[in-house]
């Protein structure tokens, strides 16, 4: 028997992307700060977290929008939102249109405005779908507008009713809140928005998310857009998930593979089974390490880096000169550290 053979190199199958992880949240989040005593140097440290975790927007006073406008140059990936008639949502119909225009001019990507609650409980319809239509129309097809209809202060039928008026019209987005109200956004509020209006618009979730557990429920109930303050706490949580995720999915994709071919090469040659015993060996090591750490012991972590600190093609060509073996060229493309001599 020839002892030169060539270890085949073995790619496991991917994991399939944990449930939780499915939904990307970040780049749903509209970033919000309309503080009424916010400053320029929180505006622009708005901006700059906004690009850096990848979120869809910034939402902003009318006041900071030149200001985003400089700091999210033309073709930046963070969209520009700002807020009309916020946050009674009872200014007239025309200084909403107007301060909307002006928003735009200005450089507004997206308007959030807050539609008039007493003419909603007053079912006031005509009044509701004149200044529903006038929005829709000044904000064009290049502006989003998001209609906010302060779902607390609303029966169902009224939210029913509103988000309605809001799909007719043409609303891109119906929003649960303004966050400054007697209460914020409800997963129950997201199912009864969707129902009225199917697909005929987006819905936006604002007010009291604050975890990224918050912020999966709502995008798991059908929320394209997320509006928060804590936006930075929930990305860096996200990051931190996906990377752990990815962490473990490669130590077992690399268990998986160093094992397969550990496997083979202890079926077909007696001299290498001491290599795959060794193997072997550092796997349960390593796995009682993960588990005592999982258990919240001490864990040496010098030692735990030290049981993957080694490669299944080096490990046996090392072995093999050892032990005065023939070596076996054919590992010689996947070795970093070879010693022909």
């Amino acid at each position: 028997m020839n002892e030169n053979y060539n270890i085949t190199l073995l790619n496991t199958e991917s994991d399939k992307l944990p449930e939780h992880l499915r939904i990307n949240v970040r780049s749903r989040i509209d970033h919000t700060l309309l503080d009424p005593d916010a400053t320029s140097d929180q505006i622009i440290n708005l901006c700059e977290e906004a690009l850096e975790f990848g979120f869809a927007s910034v939402c902003v006073a009318p006041c900071w929008i030149p200001l985003c406008r400089r700091k999210l140059f033309a073709g930046a990936p963070v969209r520009i939102a700002t807020v009309i008639g916020f946050p009674h949502g009872n200014d007239s119909t025309d200084s909403k249109v107007f301060a909307a225009r002006d928003a735009i001019m200005a450089g507004a990507d997206e308007i959030d405005m807050v539609i008039n609650i007493g003419w909603v409980r007053q079912r006031s319809s005509v009044l509701l779908e004149n200044e529903l239509r006038r929005m829709v129309s000044v904000c064009g097809r290049h502006v989003i507008l998001k209609v906010i209809i302060e779902c607390c202060l609303l029966s169902d039928e009224e939210k029913v009713y509103i988000s309605k008026l809001c799909a007719d019209a043409g609303v891109d987005y119906v929003k649960t809140s303004t966050g400054y109200s007697t209460g914020g956004a409800k997963l129950e509020d997201i199912r009864l928005i969707r129902d009225a209006v199917g697909e005929r618009c987006s819905i936006k979730a604002a007010g009291g998310i604050r975890t990224l557990e918050d912020a999966r429920a709502f995008a798991a109930a059908g929320c394209s857009r997320i509006g928060c303050s804590k936006s930075v706490a929930i990305a860096q949580k996200e990051i931190e998930e996906e990377t752990r995720w990815q962490t473990e999915k490669d130590m077992a994709e690399f268990w998986d593979r160093t094992e397969r071919i550990t496997g083979y090469m202890e079926k077909h040659y007696e001299r290498d089974r001491a290599v795959a015993q060794d193997v072997k060996h550092r796997r349960e090591e390593y796995e009682k390490l993960i588990a005592a750490r999982a258990a919240g012991k001490d864990v040496d972590e010098q030692e735990l880096k030290s049981l993957l600190d080694f490669d299944i093609y080096q490990l046996k060509w090392d072995y093999d000169k050892s032990h005065g073996n023939p070596p076996d060229y054919t590992l010689l493309p996947y070795l970093k550290n070879v010693d022909k001599t």
